[in-house]
């Protein structure tokens, strides 16, 4: 398995918990991925509570963050605390990268993988029956490349090395992006800067934690209901497809709604408002904010400019249309991209990678290349732990011959379905084939019945021996979190203090 995230972790537990053996190989020096180190003063930007694994709290951790918003170094405790709860220590490979796979000798579906120790710099190879790619969606720090770029006399950084705002002291400062890592960098830079101007092609929504400064945005974005005002599946349910028929001007009118009582909230002025419409930059653009940005925006103290950078100059940037910025440091908040080195050129070229994105069976599993497994790494929910846990827990049902998986035509008309449907109404971006966002209950629901139990997690709960009714009421309106999933992941045999110090 390649990498040691969130995902990769999930997945070692899971193959574990289903007797097959398992090696976790990370470059870096410890587990937890992008938790390890970020830009300066990342943080979750969702509730603790949304982002947990299943089976295993905030609170089992020692660290109290059940509703409050936990920071990067915090995150990365949790993490940390996980790996000694699952006992995973013994199986990770940390500082070691690997190089490159191949088929083995013997012409089996299985592997030939040769790493590198980064610190000694040993090289190794060994075999193994599967391969499962576990690196996430932010692996490569992307920056795009600028004419005149080579001549700026002043310093550039990808927002994942911008691990430090006094990179920015007392320097004009230029972020460049429009997501929440752009957003976090702009408002650390305006502490110590002179000056900071954030650059976006365009605005996207900005969700607010409360609506109405009351209800928390889970309720809108993590339920039942919320879902089905949702632009439509692939393969919707009988509701949503009346209430899409019938009930159209209603579901137009929710997000119309919705979308004042976000401009009144961030207070949006005419050139902080979207062209798109919510419901469908909420899956590729909307991102949870509080209101340091749109205030500083507001205020003066940082300025915006919706538009891209056509050169670079020595002492700047030169805009399209003609308008020069001079600046001393450049902050790319601009995302990250894919490589697939790792594969022999045969077997990638039967990945089928399009220029916005991979399509996936499942998410997981390119059909034509056997012994082969995405988890974490080609798909992005709004609660991404949660998603890669029963990722795990479905890899590991097929591997263990619990899921029988279709014909291989099968899988690929099914991810010719998913593709034609993204494609009709998700605007193009880089990483479409990845993208789920809000339908990410849709997708956990599939996920859930196929290891053959009830996706309707709370119906499940009894109340004194016979069913709640009022189970109903919070089936439907209810957010879904990792707590709702717990049951499918049962605890470690051997049990191990794990509780470190907030």
């Amino acid at each position: 398995m390649v990498g040691a995230g969130v995902a990769g972790l999930q997945t070692a537990r899971s193959l574990r918990e289903a007797n097959i053996e398992v090696k976790v190989f990370d470059k870096a020096s410890a587990p937890g991925g992008v938790w390890r180190e970020n830009y300066a003063d990342y943080s979750l930007q969702v509730p603790g509570a949304l982002y947990e694994f299943p089976g295993y709290t905030y609170k089992d951790a020692g660290l109290n963050f059940w509703w409050g918003f936990p920071d990067g170094p915090t995150v990365q405790k949790y993490i940390l605390s996980y790996v000694k709860y699952a006992g995973l220590s013994e199986v990770l490979a940390l500082n070691t990268q690997v190089e490159t796979t191949e088929r083995r000798a013997d012409k089996s579906n299985g592997w030939t993988v040769t790493s590198k120790n980064v610190v000694t710099g040993e090289q190794i190879v060994e075999d193994f029956d599967y391969v499962v790619v576990a690196t996430g969606m932010y692996s490569t720090p992307f920056i795009p490349q600028y004419k005149g770029l080579d001549s700026f006399a002043g310093k550039t950084y990808h927002s994942s090395q911008f691990t430090d705002a006094k990179l920015a002291e007392g320097k004009r400062t230029l972020v460049v992006g429009a997501g929440k890592s752009a957003a976090d960098v702009a408002v650390a830079a305006n502490n110590v800067s002179e000056n900071v101007t954030l650059l976006s092609r365009k605005a996207h929504w900005p969700v607010p934690r409360y609506l109405l400064f009351l209800v928390p945005f889970k309720f809108g974005t993590y339920s039942r209901f919320g879902h089905a005002f949702l632009p439509l599946h692939h393969d919707p349910s009988w509701f949503q497809k009346i209430l899409h028929v019938i009930g159209a001007p209603v579901v137009w009118l929710f997000w119309r709604v919705v979308e004042v009582l976000i401009i009144c909230q961030f207070r949006l002025t005419s050139k902080l408002v979207p062209s798109e419409k919510l419901e469908k930059d909420l899956f590729t653009g909307g991102v949870l904010l509080k209101y340091d940005l749109t205030n500083r925006i507001n205020s003066g103290k940082i300025a915006l400019e919706i538009s891209e950078i056509e050169n670079f100059t020595s002492t700047g940037v030169v805009l399209k249309g003609g308008k020069a910025i001079d600046v001393d440091v450049v902050v790319f908040a601009t995302g990250f991209t894919k490589e697939y080195g790792y594969l022999p050129v045969g077997e990638k070229d039967k990945l089928g990678l399009q220029d916005d994105g991979l399509y996936l069976y499942n998410q997981i599993l390119p059909p034509r290349i056997p012994g082969l497994a995405y988890i974490g790494a080609e798909v992005s929910t709004f609660n991404n732990i949660l998603t890669h846990g029963l990722q795990a827990e479905w890899l590991a049902g097929v591997l263990t011959g619990k899921i029988h998986l279709p014909t291989i035509e099968a899988q690929e008309a099914h991810v010719k379905k998913v593709q034609e449907w993204k494609r009709a109404w998700m605007p193009k971006i880089s990483s479409r084939g990845a993208i789920v966002q809000l339908h990410m209950l849709k997708y956990h629901d599939d996920l859930v019945r196929e290891l053959g139990q009830s996706p309707y997690r709370k119906l499940a709960e009894n109340f004194g021996g016979k069913l709640n009714p009022w189970n109903y009421v919070t089936e439907f309106l209810s957010p879904y979190e990792a707590n709702d999933y717990k049951k499918l992941f049962p605890a470690p045999a051997k049990k191990v203090d794990v509780v470190v110090q907030a």
